[in-house]
């Protein structure tokens, strides 16, 4: 269930991209609004989805299914040009998020790097601890 929240992100994502073509530099509101809506809508599911999967993987397969959806849509709907080349860097970005996707093996079990912080504030606590002075670190009291 998890896994689709990033795909209906990149599904909206697609649906933005093309909407800002059919815009016309928000000149038309109607457009405008549904390309604003699938914005929001976008980035709220991929909000939602990262409270349980990793962001490095749920960001790439968001902006891999909106950047290969709005390529194809693009070559469909406005007879942008389908080259070799375009086909090939598709294929690696498809590759690159099926291979962040599958879980990396080591001696058959799953290996997982967890961080140290429990949240992002505790991070923020930890970096603001450190001051550069002369080009060197020094920690602060």
């Amino acid at each position: 269930m998890a896994w689709l929240l990033p795909l209906v992100a990149g599904l909206c994502e697609i649906a933005w991209a093309i909407g800002l073509k059919f815009t016309e530099g928000f000149a038309r509101v109607l457009p405008t609004i549904g390309t604003i809506v699938a914005m929001a809508a976008s980035i709220g599911f991929l909000g939602i989805a990262l409270k349980s999967l990793p962001v490095g993987t749920a960001y790439v397969v968001w902006t891999g299914i909106g950047t290969v959806g709005t390529t194809a849509l693009g070559i469909y709907l406005f007879n942008e040009p389908l080259t070799l080349l375009r086909l090939t860097c598709i294929g690696f970005i498809l590759l690159g998020m099926i291979g962040l996707k599958s879980p990396l093996r080591q001696n058959g079990a799953t290996r997982r790097v967890g961080s140290r912080f429990k949240n992002s504030s505790s991070m923020c606590r930890a970096v603001g601890r450190r001051v550069w002075r002369n080009g060197s670190r020094h920690q602060m009291p």
